[in-house]
């Protein structure tokens, strides 16, 4: 999803109460999964699993759970809870269309918030 206009990195921090690591100056273009960002989106990541790809994707701006050094051209937000960080985030630049109940599992949660994080990102 593309923002209808950039926001910056402090002001993304302070909405979501997350860290900076890297340029506090920089400007988000844009939202989007991990398989689906481009150069100047924000994606997020919250299992170790998946820290490689979310730090070598397009993505220019990573939401981690993971104090690190930012890659080179990367800026990181460090957040304990990087899905509770981008889900308060998202719903600001487009309103949420989605219901949920609670999931039975992890795994059943887990794919519930994937399913809610696609859906917001529509």
């Amino acid at each position: 999803m593309k923002l209808s206009s950039p926001i910056s990195v402090a002001d993304i921090a302070a909405l979501i109460n997350a860290e900076i690591i890297g340029d506090a100056n920089a400007l988000v273009h844009g939202i989007n999964e991990i398989h689906k960002v481009t150069n100047g989106d924000l994606t997020f990541v919250d299992h170790p699993k998946y820290y490689d790809k979310a730090l070598q994707s397009a993505a220019t701006f990573v939401i981690i759970n993971q104090k690190m050094d930012a890659p080179a051209g990367k800026t990181l937000f460090y957040h304990a809870d990087p899905f509770e960080a981008i889900s308060a985030f998202v719903p600001l630049k487009q309103p949420l269309k989605v219901s949920l109940t609670l999931p039975l599992s992890e795994k059943e949660r887990r794919s519930n918030r994937m399913y809610l994080l696609e859906t917001m990102l529509k």
